[in-house]
């Protein structure tokens, strides 16, 4: 019996971990898009924001180029570097100054030294249309702000619409998480059953011998 429990550990040990990583990516990411859900309740872009009459100047840039690191839990490979080209857009509107959220564009690429800079959306004394906040204070969870002004130079829809996207691919792997729990379930429930199926029959060959 115990050489049996043995066999069915060795056995079940991979299914029972990628069945438990998945369950527990299954959890985080779930409540992940459920706080972002949550924090993009009620945001309505064109109550929170006006696009002004007058255009807005870009009269500077600013350029970084940033290696973000990522964890992916349960896949391979569990870490992953991606190259950032990072733009802060300096900017002039109604004789007042502003700094604009940078614009965050990936490479195709796991280090910054290799791959070429993405350009940016904007250039310099480029003239563009904006959008200032309607009411104040603006929600810091929704909305994406350079400085205190908060002036947009991209949609304010397009931030939002950006983030539901995000709350989506986090509820797939929510799900995909979980399908690789209840899958590795099964395997493990098989494996088990086949093994105490191979020792029954080891058994009672070695009794008729």
């Amino acid at each position: 019996m115990a050489r049996t429990a043995v066999l069915i550990c060795q056995a079940v040990q991979i299914p029972v971990w990628l069945g438990l990583t998945g369950l527990i990516c299954h959890f985080v990411f779930l409540h992940a898009a459920s706080a972002w859900k949550k924090q993009l309740h009620g945001v309505d872009p064109d109550v929170d924001f006006r696009q002004l009459n007058e255009e807005c100047t870009i009269t500077s840039i600013e350029h970084e180029a940033k290696l973000v690191k990522k964890y992916h839990p349960g896949e391979s490979p569990a870490v992953t570097w991606t190259c950032y080209d990072m733009y802060v857009y300096h900017g002039e509107v109604q004789g007042k100054d502003f700094i604009a959220a940078p614009e965050v564009i990936p490479r195709c690429s796991v280090s910054c030294s290799f791959g070429s800079q993405k350009p940016s959306s904007y250039a310099e004394q480029q003239r563009v249309d904006c959008w200032s906040p309607a009411k104040r204070p603006v929600d810091r969870n929704a909305y994406d702000c350079g400085d205190e002004t908060c002036i947009q130079i991209f949609s304010p829809d397009s931030q939002i619409a950006e983030k539901m996207y995000n709350v989506k691919v986090l509820k797939i792997a929510a799900y995909i998480g979980l399908i690789t729990f209840v899958v590795c379930l099964l395997a493990t429930a098989w494996i088990v059953r086949r093994v105490l199926r191979d020792q029954q029959s080891q058994r009672l060959m070695e009794a008729e011998q």
